[in-house]
């Protein structure tokens, strides 16, 4: 059977003098393979190739990296806020209720959440530039009737 070299034991077997010129071995092979894939990268970068990101596996994802979330996603994340703010149950419970883990339901609430605080954002900001609007509108308004009272 080999000896496993990271083993408690087998680092205990070693004198103080081994033991240094293991380590330091290790950390020179540790810091060569970092330099090694350093300069492979950047290698790679200038040949244009992109960096690996990893890929969604799941069959059906619920939310792509550019945010885009699909309908059955927003489904269970309605159906998740429903069951926090109106039911009032934990995290744990919805899990349990929806078949999910409890940080996967944590994670959609919020996500709700943040998507309704942006799209509220959003009608604000709207309502405002409309209001600004209409403003201008009848400020241009009033000052043409002045000018055609005053001539």
């Amino acid at each position: 059977m080999p000896i496993n070299p990271w083993s408690r034991s087998y680092l205990d077997l070693m004198t103080p003098q081994e033991r240094k010129k293991w380590e330091r071995e290790s950390f020179e092979n540790l810091e060569e393979a970092k330099r090694r894939r350093v300069w492979t990268n950047e290698l790679l970068k200038e040949l244009g190739y992109k960096p690996y990101k990893r890929e969604d596996r799941r069959s059906r994802p619920l939310r792509t990296k550019r945010s885009w979330v699909s309908c059955r996603a927003r489904c269970r994340e309605l159906e998740i806020v429903r069951l926090r703010c109106c039911d009032g149950l934990s995290y744990r419970e919805i899990g349990e209720r929806l078949g999910i883990s409890h940080t996967a339901a944590r994670k959609r609430y919020e996500w709700a959440m943040q998507t309704a605080d942006e799209s509220e954002k959003h009608r604000a900001a709207f309502i405002e530039g409309v209001l600004e609007e209409f403003n201008r509108r009848d400020s241009n308004a009033e000052a043409a009737q002045k000018r055609a009272s005053s001539i």
